[in-house]
C-alpha cells in the first residue's frame, strides 16, 4: 500500500526512523528555544530568600567570632553584590 515509485514497500525500520528523526528536530528546536529564553546562561540564581538567610548565617559566624570583620565585609560584600 505505501509503495514507492521503485516498488519498494516501506518497512518498519524505516517508519521507526523517520519518527526518530522527527523528535530529534523536535528536540534540537525545544533545546534552541530554551537557550534563547534563558539569554545562553546556564548559570544558577539565588533565591531572594536564600541570600537572607545567607546573609543571617555570615552575622552568626561574626559574632561567634569564626570569621574576622575583614573576612566578613568580604563575603558581605559578595554575598550582596547583584549580577
Amino acid at each position: 500500500m505505501w509503495n514507492d515509485w521503485t516498488g519498494h514497500g516501506m518497512d518498519g525500520w524505516m517508519w521507526l526512523a523517520m519518527v526518530l528523526s522527527v523528535l530529534a528536530v523536535w528536540a534540537l528546536v525545544a533545546v534552541a528555544v530554551r537557550s534563547l529564553v534563558n539569554g545562553g546562561s546556564d548559570r544558577p540564581t539565588l533565591p531572594a530568600s536564600g541570600n537572607g538567610e545567607s546573609l543571617r548565617l555570615l552575622d552568626e559566624r561574626l559574632a561567634q567570632g569564626e570569621i574576622t570583620i575583614e573576612q566578613y565585609q568580604r563575603i558581605r560584600a559578595a554575598l550582596t553584590r547583584t549580577p
